[in-house]
């Protein structure tokens, strides 16, 4: 903020998830703006201000974001506003209260046309989406913060541009797994049981939780027998099935989706929710070995 007075952080009512303590609210000065519990109001104010020639940065809960779709589908997206929005709590491991769950974000802003949605797999890569989306200036950007507890990936290579193509962390072959945003740990997990298992697998960092990289996918198709996704959210519109519905028509590779249920689980433990979707490496392996033909 001191060194681009243009930029203006945006809260609705929960400076705190940002980082905005009392003293921080103050050195900020007018570059904060609290409009208070008015989601929707505040969509329409960041869109404004982009449009002034700001750089607008809101930080809402995934859960009160429904509150703004129709701000987010008729202000902010259909005037390509250069507006920021960071989604807190879109997690299993987010709100476990049935009236306040998070993790119907990806369905809800990837039926929004102009409106990438990045999802970082730790603390650098969300600084670094940051950083870009700031410079960004052709739209909005939201960001999906990581909430399953924040962790740091060693060798870490930051995009250029984050439209760009999807990660390849590791190369391998038969099965190709592709684990989105907080599900990267798992995913990490995942490859090293599968070469426990004598199975070697690509592991793949999507970065954008609403686009498929249809070139990288249709050449992992190519390469791989079985093509696992795993996401920390709900499975029906979600990143799994984008990607299965690029592969449909191929007859060369298996597509496995894990990801959570569309229900209203209420103060659940995520490790047990995790569990009865079948998202632990051991079940996810168990299911690529049936789909590979070979014993466990």
């Amino acid at each position: 903020m001191a060194a681009d007075p243009s930029l203006v952080a945006v809260s609705a009512a929960t400076p705190y998830i940002m980082g905005f303590t009392p003293e921080l609210r103050e050195r900020a000065g007018r570059q904060f703006v609290d409009v208070g519990i008015a989601e929707g109001h505040a969509v329409t104010y960041v869109t404004g201000l982009a449009r002034g020639g700001a750089h607008p940065v809101l930080g809402v809960y995934a859960t009160f974001l429904q509150r703004a779709y129709d701000e987010l589908w008729h202000d902010l997206c259909l005037n390509a506003a250069p507006a920021i929005l960071l989604v807190y709590g879109a997690s299993a491991f987010g709100n476990t209260d049935a009236t306040h769950l998070g993790f119907f974000d990806v369905p809800m802003l990837g039926a929004l046309p102009g409106l990438p949605y990045l999802a970082p797999t730790c603390r650098e890569e969300y600084l670094s989406m940051l950083e870009w989306a700031l410079s960004y200036r052709e739209g909005p950007v939201a960001i999906r913060v990581p909430a399953a507890g924040v962790t740091s990936r060693a060798g870490l290579v930051p995009a250029e541009d984050y439209l760009d193509g999807w990660e390849v962390t590791r190369e391998g072959s038969d099965v190709a797994v592709l684990a989105l945003g907080d599900a990267f740990p798992l995913g990490e997990r995942v490859v090293d049981e599968l070469a426990a298992r004598g199975v070697d697998a690509t592991l793949v960092n999507p970065r954008r939780a609403t686009d498929a990289d249809r070139d990288l996918l249709e050449g992992l198709a190519g390469r791989h027998h079985v093509i696992v996704t795993i996401e920390d959210g709900v499975l029906e519109g979600g990143f799994g099935e984008r990607c299965a519905r690029v592969l449909a028509a191929r007859q060369d590779a298996r597509t496995l989706c894990y990801g959570l249920p569309r229900a209203f689980p209420d103060r659940y433990d995520p490790a047990e929710l995790l569990a009865s979707c079948r998202m632990t490496p051991e079940a996810v392996c168990d299911d690529v070995m049936a789909a590979l033909g070979r014993t466990a």
